[in-house]
């Protein structure tokens, strides 16, 4: 039975008890945390979709890939246009990334 939880920027959201703990989460891969701005330092790409993600681009950690070929692997970062994507952590840096 799912519980309605709400998130410190006040949404209310349904959570099922097995994805809470009392407990912290574990830090994520290269020791980045949720809400953490950096630097996209990849090689430029465009995506079938269309959607582009561009080297020294500046993003958003939003929490650990969440598809499954990708978990452990990467991380969930969000782009400046919105874009959800999972990016391995290597190619994220605190610094801005050189041209």
């Amino acid at each position: 039975q799912p519980l309605i939880v709400r998130f410190p920027d006040g949404a209310l959201v349904n959570v099922l008890p097995a994805e809470l703990s009392r407990e912290p989460a574990p830090p994520l891969l290269g020791g980045f945390t949720p809400g953490e701005q950096v630097y996209f330092t990849g090689t430029t790409e465009t995506f079938d979709t269309g959607q582009r993600i561009v080297h020294g681009q500046a993003v958003e950690v939003c929490g650990p890939a969440t598809q499954e070929r990708y978990v452990g692997q990467r991380l969930r970062v969000r782009f400046p246009d919105g874009a959800l994507v999972n990016i391995l952590p290597g190619n994220l840096s605190r610094e801005p990334a050189p041209p």
